[in-house]
């Protein structure tokens, strides 16, 4: 039997990122998303939300359709929302995205909840018992942001102090070179109103910071591998990837860092090409095309300068981080144990028909298929 020519990776191999709790980074990934139509799902059980939300993306997934999952940014394993370019629709944790009531008060005009008429039969103790056990987690998960930010700050002027030691030459030159051996007379190509799309697979969880390589697992695809422990290079070089790539019609898809919000991996779909930073917190497990050092793009004698001041910072950054992943894993163990309230008064018939209302609506919505979106 003839194999036939595979010219590049679909659509399907880019579908599930994290997404971090509020509408404000939502709607940084998906800014068309503002003129959307919102299904809002609410409820008292975080895991309920997201068994639903699991149960419509398998059926999404079984019609073949293309859509995009969002995944919880402290644990992988909770759907938090899904999106269908081509309606034009999304629905979405009501809970989990904070400040989404502020920004869209009129497009939530299909809500669903959860809440089973069972849970009328809760106690007065477990109702006291929740209503403690979500100001504990609450807390926890404020002592977490808190962390986080200590940490990326710490990451930032990291950043700010190695940005005058990039050799900004040799990373255009490399980047020439790139583009030209990729797709021939890059430079003499027309503008095609090309685009960037933001997104996130990397999660910091209560068992440390997860990442997602299914964009850099599609068949046909390409991964240059770029060592960087600090990201300030491979920061310097992707936001210059994606200007030129841009300016000469090709769409880009970047990826930021879960912490700090810094660019760290890339994917060009025309050139079926990627780059993936590499460093302690994500290895690439993955073949990759090739790999590049950091130092290679660094005036090392202004480095060595700066080099002992960036490790205790490095240092520091990395005690903040995991105080962060100790105050997160604090917030899942209630969260586990408020779940357990919460199971016995569980009505799956319930939850199973809150599911086909879900997918019936999403599917109902008419949109037009925007052809920018890859």
């Amino acid at each position: 039997m003839k194999i036939p020519k595979y010219t590049g990776f679909g659509v399907k191999d880019l579908d599930t990122f994290f997404c971090g709790a509020s509408f404000h980074a939502f709607s940084r990934c998906f800014p068309q998303a503002k003129d959307y139509q919102l299904l809002a799902l609410r409820g008292k059980s975080d895991l309920q939300k997201a068994a639903i939300f699991q149960k419509v993306s398998r059926r999404l997934r079984e019609e073949n359709r293309a859509f995009i999952r969002l995944l919880k940014s402290s644990c992988p394993a909770q759907t938090v929302g899904i999106l269908l370019p081509e309606k034009h629709v999304f629905a979405l944790d009501w809970d989990y995205f904070a400040g989404i009531s502020e920004e869209y008060p009129h497009k939530a005009k299909i809500s669903f909840s959860t809440d089973t008429p069972s849970f009328a039969r809760l106690s007065e103790e477990e109702k006291e018992r929740l209503t403690a056990q979500d100001a504990l987690i609450a807390e926890s998960k404020q002592r977490a942001q808190s962390f986080q930010e200590a940490a990326a700050s710490l990451h930032a002027e990291n950043r700010q102090q190695l940005v005058p030691c990039i050799d900004k030459a040799a990373v255009l030159r490399f980047l020439f070179r790139f583009l030209q051996k990729k797709n021939g007379r890059i430079l003499c190509r027309e503008k095609t109103g090309a685009a960037v799309e933001h997104r996130e697979i990397s999660g910091i969880t209560g068992w440390g910071i997860q990442t997602l390589y299914t964009p850099f697992s599609a068949r046909g695809l390409e991964a240059i591998v770029l060592k960087d422990n600090i990201g300030a290079v491979s920061e310097t070089l992707l936001n210059g990837l994606s200007a030129l790539c841009t300016q000469n019609g090709l769409s880009v898809r970047m990826f930021h860092c879960g912490l700090t919000g810094a660019a760290e991996h890339c994917v060009i779909p025309a050139l079926s090409a990627a780059f993936f930073t590499e460093n302690c917190s994500h290895p690439f497990p993955l073949r990759a095309k090739g790999t590049i050092p950091a130092s290679r793009f660094v005036h090392l004698p202004a480095f060595a300068e700066v080099l002992p001041e960036v490790r205790f910072n490095a240092a520091a950054a990395d005690e903040m981080l995991e105080e962060a992943v100790f105050s997160q894993l604090e917030a899942d163990e209630i969260t586990a144990a408020r779940e357990q309230i919460l199971q016995p008064y569980t009505d799956e018939a319930y939850l199973d028909s809150i599911s086909e209302q879900i997918y019936k609506s999403l599917l109902k919505t008419n949109g037009q298929f925007d052809e920018n979106y890859f």
